[in-house]
């Protein structure tokens, strides 16, 4: 949106981070890949068996998952003050 265009309807972050001019997270496509298999099941419990193709997620998927997750959000959130601060 704040790229002046409608963004698509998915929750995919891999399809939404595609469709920005430039990259601004220092993750890597792996890691944001990996927060992806966690939307439907987490979203939905009765969607599928278990929240990866294997099953349950162990506790250092998990934790990596989450570790990812709070990384993305300092990231967006500095983008967001970085930009805010450059519009006062």
């Amino acid at each position: 949106v704040y790229q002046g265009r409608v963004p698509p309807k998915t929750h995919r972050l891999l399809i939404l981070i595609d469709h920005l001019d430039s990259y601004p997270f220092r993750r890597t496509r792996e890691e944001i890949g990996l927060l992806d298999l966690f939307y439907i099941p987490a979203r939905y419990p009765d969607a599928l068996p278990g929240m990866l193709p294997q099953g349950y997620p162990d506790l250092s998927i998990a934790q990596q998952a989450l570790s990812i997750a709070e990384a993305i959000f300092r990231d967006a959130k500095g983008i967001i003050e970085e930009t805010i601060d450059r519009s006062q």
